[in-house]
C-alpha cells in the first residue's frame, strides 16, 4: 500500500503539497488550425497500433456555470446544440470506413463535457445509435455517459440506457445544499438522493460519481458527510478530486 497524504491538522487543504495532471493535455501544445485537417486525415489513413482503444466524444454546452469548473466553454441553446450533433454524425459517417477506424475495436467510449446530459433525449439517443452503427466496438465495450443530476429525467436516463450506456458518471462534487449553492450547483441535497437511487435501483449500468474536497465552505466535518453518504447509497464507484483554482473561477 502506498501512503502519498501528509500527515497535517488540515488534511482537507493541505494533505498534499502540489498535484499531479491527469489530464493529457495539461503539458500538450494545441494543433494550429490550419494543420489540423491534415493531421486528422493522416491519422485516419493509418490503422494505428494495436492494443484496446478508446474514444472520446465532446460535448461543448453547460446549462450553468459552475464557478469551480474550468472546463466549462458554451451555454446550452437548443439549437445550437442540435446543429452540433448533426455535425458529429456527420463526421462520423465520413471516417466510418477509414482505415484508422476499422482496424481495431474499440473498449470504451466516453461521452463528456460540457454537460451530455444537458442535450435532450434525442440527441442523446442518435449519439449513442451512430456511434454504435459505424464504430466497431468490443463486445465487453465501456460505453459512459458523463453528466450532472440537474435535468437528468427519466426520459434521457431511458434513452442513454436504450442506447448502450452501461456506465453513468454523475458530478455529484458534494451533497452538501449550501456548499453546491456557494459554487452554482442547482439540485437540492435530496434530490440527488432520490436520483442516484432510481438511477442505480434500475441495475442497467454502472452508476459512479464524483466528488470534490476543498470546496469553499466545505468543512472536514462536510466532506466525511459527503463520504458517508456515498458508502450508504451503494453506488458502483467514486472519483475523489482536490479542488483545482482556475483564473476567474
Amino acid at each position: 500500500l502506498r501512503f502519498f497524504a501528509k500527515e497535517t491538522n488540515d488534511p482537507l487543504h493541505y494533505a498534499f503539497d502540489k498535484k499531479i495532471a491527469v489530464h493529457p493535455m495539461a503539458k500538450g501544445e494545441p494543433i494550429p488550425a490550419h494543420k489540423a485537417q491534415e493531421i486528422w486525415k493522416g491519422i485516419m489513413e493509418k490503422e494505428g497500433g494495436y492494443g484496446k482503444r478508446a474514444a472520446y466524444f465532446h460535448i461543448p454546452f453547460c446549462e450553468t456555470h459552475c464557478l469551480y469548473c474550468g472546463f466549462y466553454q458554451n451555454a446550452y441553446r437548443p439549437e445550437e446544440a442540435e446543429k452540433y450533433v448533426n455535425y458529429l454524425i456527420r463526421e462520423l459517417e465520413m471516417i466510418a470506413n477509414s482505415p484508422f477506424i476499422r482496424a481495431h475495436p474499440f473498449h470504451a467510449i466516453y461521452l463528456g463535457g460540457g454537460t451530455p446530459t444537458a442535450l435532450p433525449a434525442s440527441d442523446i439517443f442518435r449519439i449513442l445509435k451512430t456511434i454504435r452503427d459505424i464504430l466497431p466496438l468490443a463486445n465487453d465495450c465501456e460505453i459512459t455517459l458523463e453528466g450532472r443530476i440537474y435535468n437528468f429525467g427519466d426520459e434521457k436516463i431511458f434513452a442513454s440506457i436504450e442506447g448502450g450506456v452501461n456506465r453513468i458518471s454523475i458530478g455529484v462534487q458534494s451533497f452538501d445544499t449550501f456548499v453546491r449553492r456557494r459554487v452554482g450547483r442547482i439540485e437540492e441535497k435530496e434530490g440527488i438522493i432520490e436520483r442516484l437511487k432510481f438511477i442505480n435501483s434500475l441495475d442497467q449500468a454502472a452508476v459512479i460519481i464524483d466528488l470534490i474536497y476543498g470546496l469553499p465552505y466545505q468543512t472536514k466535518e462536510i466532506w466525511e458527510s459527503d463520504v458517508r453518504q456515498y458508502i450508504e447509497l451503494g453506488l458502483d464507484g467514486v472519483d475523489l478530486y482536490q479542488l483545482n483554482i482556475y483564473k476567474g473561477g
